[in-house]
């Protein structure tokens, strides 16, 4: 059995509907859990504004407000469980889950997933080299390994956050300190185990917005090649790279394995 998940909501003072949320997804994520994706999400949708019991005075909040305060406590959870613990498959499931609440009912608030990309907008932040531990660096990989996934998936269109991590990872000349240098790798190996065909096409096939020009330009790419098959070659000739120098053995199977499945990806 998988280990056991030691999750912590990380706020001295928390809503009492937040609480109630992290106390759900915290017990559904446990190897040892019975609870199903389905039974948790309709947990979940019963702490929303309109179907929630509210306290006498107790004045319900706007439905993005809610949203912005769940997924909040949600990538807190997400941060916390480790890239390759079954339980980010069963986060995957929970999610696919709400979003299907939303089929069921015009007034769902789970449609499309609303304000999740505003949350992991504020929290995509890269750790750097002042960071005074090494739990950022491990979430950063955590957090890359769940939106990979349900990009891979499907439940997301939002490849930015692909576009900017392997960036980010892959396309800066200088070699980084080792711990820096193994969490940029091996998040942005998170993006090509989980949604390497998804991402392959939608490099071969988008057509880049004035926004996208933007917001993936780098020194190596600029704005019309921001969403290329040259982009991709690079990457995949950065990850060959890698496996060659003088790195630690995590970043030697991450880069060899990403390089394998890219190969793959282009042979279909």
């Amino acid at each position: 059995m998988a280990s056991h998940l030691v999750l912590k909501l990380r706020d001295d003072d928390p809503w009492i509907v937040a609480k109630k949320a992290f106390d759900i997804v915290a017990a559904y994520l446990q190897p040892d859990s019975s609870a199903s994706a389905t039974e948790t999400a309709a947990c979940l949708d019963a702490l929303t504004p309109t179907k929630r019991q509210l306290c006498e005075g107790e004045e319900s909040e706007q439905p993005g407000s809610f949203l912005l305060e769940f997924w909040e406590t949600f990538v807190v959870i997400v941060r916390q469980v480790p890239h390759d613990h079954p339980s980010q498959k069963r986060l995957v499931e929970l999610v696919k889950e709400l979003d299907r609440l939303a089929a069921t009912s015009a007034e769902s608030v789970w449609a499309h997933l609303q304000r999740l990309d505003n949350v992991l907008a504020d929290n995509w932040n890269v750790p750097s080299e002042q960071e005074d531990s090494f739990e950022p660096f491990k979430e950063w990989v955590n957090l890359n390994s769940f939106v990979s996934r349900l990009y891979g998936a499907g439940l997301i269109k939002w490849y930015r956050f692909a576009i900017w991590t392997i960036r980010d990872s892959l396309e800066n000349s200088q070699v980084p300190a080792a711990d820096l240098l193994e969490s940029r790798v091996a998040a942005a190996a998170q993006w090509i185990e989980n949604s390497a065909s998804k991402l392959f096409k939608t490099l071969r096939d988008t057509e880049p917005s004035e926004g996208d020009r933007r917001a993936f330009k780098s020194p190596l790419f600029d704005e019309e090649k921001v969403l290329s098959l040259d982009r991709w070659a690079f990457w995949r000739s950065k990850f060959q790279e890698l496996a060659e120098l003088e790195v630690s053995q995590v970043v030697k199977t991450e880069a060899i394995r990403a390089a394998q499945v890219m190969d793959q990806v282009e042979s279909i």
